[in-house]
């Protein structure tokens, strides 16, 4: 605990004190199970060697609130409870390993203690057998997932559950997989087919089980009636409304079904409030952690767009003008016109060569300025796969061929057009590490939809947005960039080359009116700088600004 009274003191410098003690005497920190610092007016903890950055707050069962002492009171008379610190230390610590094979201890954030507990209860309870967490994207959604899972499976009143992890993508598969992995999560097993998923619910496998929505594909009848089987479904969306959500459900009739999202519903998507919402929650969330909460907490970083010339934004008319020649000279009908003209129409503007000159132009200069200088690295997200290719072509002409690669679903490629860009699922993960290494020349990755999700790689500062996208793929894909990574990374940017966030309102489509606050435009941010200057210069009454000996700098501090 640091002094209240000295305006130049935080928590921050209890943090550092106590990292001076984790080196100097290591084995006083051989039992502990957390540490937390205040100053009397903010109050943070965070596990053993944790970086100061990564330090987050105590709100759990308490007004998420902070400021001064009585607050801080309430957090720590919160968190130091024995339950919740033999909580922390049974269920909510595990032992990661890093990119590095280094061992790291995480403790739990508390919208993960929340979250987690709040699906252990309901499932102790019996009663409702469902619930929907919206907690925002880059917060911890997965970890949420190991300590519930890893708590579920440790509870001997729960006579030896089964938990079931299920995703809707590949790549979300394979990122959850690996979570749980390096957490060291006993009994854990991937099921990757149908015939696998089917096989170890027949066995009644007590097991932690991860899958895809999309192996449930072929079942038609119950598999197990079990009811101490746990089912966390991952981004829960679409797919859970339709047929596969359906044989999911009745596949496993009396499991208990969570739903978890990092993006909330949008106009078109309330079904899910039906799939997982239970009539309990009144919101329809039995958990909600939003993005101001976030930022604010510094479990993420706030978004900004960045836009760029007019004359580099797709331009609608012409778009209208390149389909009409090329649907003449091809002599389609009215009918073929219709069927491809979307596709068309939007390839034949982002196929043009002099733009993706002039986009790609506009990349170099403004990532050589703004983004490389301070150590941050950058995604380039492209139409389609041609886009990728040709893009990656102008960027090596303008930035060299190291500084960047192309990163692609190479499927259903029969002309073997992309074949130089096909690599083995352990050779595409060292070019990702290779990407996340700050030392490393690879400085850009150029995609058009893999690494879109469940890509996370806090380095990622700055998205080169060049394809049309709307709602939770748009939100999802902004959001690789709102990694914390070190004290310099303040926010993620996005520089929008569509004209996607003319009309944030529409790009993000969603019920909660907060969801437009989510990304900023930068320049009015620029805006506000000369007066919070100005509030700033009202600290300093009668001090001459324009000298800058000791004598100026003497009178300011005074």
């Amino acid at each position: 605990m640091k002094s209240p009274v000295r305006p130049a003191i935080s928590w921050m410098d209890g943090a550092g004190d106590i990292l001076n003690y984790e080196k100097s005497i290591p084995e006083m920190f051989v039992t502990n199970i957390f540490n937390f610092a205040t100053e009397g007016k903010r109050f943070r903890y965070g596990s053993i060697n944790a970086p100061v950055t990564l330090w987050g707050p105590w709100y759990a069962d308490i007004p998420h609130e902070e400021g001064d002492f009585t607050k801080v009171q309430k957090s720590v008379a919160s968190i130091t409870r024995k339950e919740v610190i033999l909580d922390l230390f049974r269920y909510f610590t595990l032992f990661s390993t890093d990119k590095h094979n280094r061992k790291i201890k995480v403790v739990c954030r508390y919208q993960q203690y929340e979250g987690a507990n709040l699906i252990v209860n309901r499932v102790k309870a019996g009663y409702p057998k469902k619930g929907l967490i919206w907690h925002f994207q880059g917060s911890g959604k997965s970890l949420l997932m190991v300590f519930a899972a890893q708590k579920l499976r440790m509870m001997k009143e729960l006579n030896a559950p089964t938990v079931l992890i299920v995703n809707d993508r590949i790549d979300l598969a394979g990122q959850i997989f690996g979570t749980f992995s390096m957490a060291d999560v006993p009994n854990l097993v991937p099921a990757d087919t149908n015939a696998e998923l089917i096989r170890l619910l027949k066995a009644d496998t007590r097991k932690v089980i991860i899958t895809k929505i999309f192996e449930f594909a072929q079942i038609e009848d119950a598999i197990n009636y079990r009811d101490n089987i746990i089912v966390m479904v991952d981004e829960a969306h679409r797919t859970q409304e339709g047929d596969l959500g359906a044989r999911m459900r009745m596949a496993l009739p009396n499991a208990f079904f969570f739903g978890l999202t990092g993006t909330p519903i949008n106009k078109l998507d309330k079904n899910t409030f039906a799939t997982f919402g239970a009539k309990e929650d009144r919101t329809g969330y039995m958990s909600r952690y939003s993005f101001a909460d976030s930022v604010s907490d510094r479990a993420t970083l706030p978004l900004h767009f960045e836009p760029v010339p007019v004359k580099l934004h797709v331009d609608q008319d012409a778009i209208d003008d390149a389909f009409r020649r090329i649907a003449d000279e091809a002599g389609l009908t009215h009918e073929e016109r219709s069927k491809v003209a979307q596709r068309v129409r939007m390839a034949a503007i982002m196929k043009d060569p002099e733009r993706i000159k002039a986009v790609c132009e506009h990349i170099a200069e403004h990532f050589m300025q703004k983004v490389n200088p301070n150590g941050f690295k950058a995604q380039v997200v492209c139409y389609d796969r041609e886009c990728c290719v040709l893009y990656k072509k102008e960027l090596d002409r303008l930035l060299g061929e190291a500084t960047s690669t192309i990163v692609m679903d190479t499927n259903n490629d029969k002309a073997d057009e992309y074949k130089v860009w096909r690599r083995s699922r352990e050779e595409e993960a060292k070019v990702l590490d290779d990407f996340r290494d700050p030392n490393n020349p690879l400085q850009i990755v150029i995609v058009t939809s893999k690494l879109l999700t469940g890509f996370d790689a806090p380095i990622l500062q700055a998205m080169y947005l060049d394809k049309p996208m709307k709602d939770h793929t748009l939100l999802q894909a902004i959001c690789r960039t709102n990694r914390i990574y070190g004290q310099d990374k303040t926010y993620g940017l996005i520089v929008d080359y569509v004209g996607i966030f003319d009309d944030v309102a529409k790009a993000l489509n969603f019920d909660s009116d907060a969801v437009e606050k989510i990304i900023t435009n930068i320049e009015a941010v620029k805006a506000k700088v000369p007066e919070m200057v100005e509030a700033c210069i009202h600290f300093f009454p009668g001090v001459d600004r324009t000298r800058d000996d000791w004598e100026g700098l003497v009178a300011a501090q005074g």
